[in-house]
């Protein structure tokens, strides 16, 4: 049992490994590894979202799945938000320590370590539509919750708003951040 994790893990643990040297060394630079992060973010995981979603041929699984992700996720955001205070964590901190709680690294880690994990099984493919459908959902409602805890209280000029057309402009940038957020 332990070699497959192992073999699942090891990959993945050596491909990171393999970046850090990199950096150390200076291969790989800031600019390049920001836009390198960049192209995943913006390209390659909502490539690897709609791929996964168009080969789907039924839903069966996706549900309960999606369910315990987005359910997951939002009762980590309401235990953050209810310690956040004890934790002494500034107001002006609360959204964005929110927003790291419950934001998980299911595309990044995740998928990788799944796929590995059930290449070799008779049911590998029946895993990783479930798992690609629940997390296209999952991004979806993380980032739109991101998007409203790290920018929904801001205005044009980062003050408080105080009038009714404050709000107005705040909304329509919440929208605009949210239509415009690549997942």
């Amino acid at each position: 049992m332990i070699l497959s994790v192992l073999g699942v893990l090891f990959p993945i643990v050596a491909l990171l490994a393999l970046g850090a040297a990199l950096r150390r060394v200076g291969f790989i630079d800031e600019t390049f590894a920001a836009r390198l992060l960049r192209l995943v973010f913006y390209t390659a995981l909502p490539c690897m979202l709609a791929g996964s979603i168009s080969r789907a041929g039924s839903l069966g699984g996706v549900g309960a799945a999606t369910a315990a992700l987005c359910g997951t996720a939002a009762l980590v955001w309401a235990l953050a938000a209810l310690l956040a205070r004890p934790l002494g964590i500034a107001r002006s901190s609360k959204p964005s320590f929110c927003q790291t709680a419950f934001r998980g690294n299911a595309a990044y880690v995740g998928v990788p370590v799944l796929a590995l994990a059930t290449a070799q099984s008779a049911q590998g493919g029946e895993t990783m539509r479930v798992a690609m459908l629940s997390l296209a959902v999952y991004s979806v409602f993380c980032n739109v919750g991101a998007v409203v805890l790290l920018a929904g209280g801001r205005t044009p000029d980062n003050q408080p708003p105080d009038a009714g057309s404050q709000r107005a402009k705040v909304g329509a940038g919440l929208l605009r951040e949210i239509a415009t957020n690549p997942l």
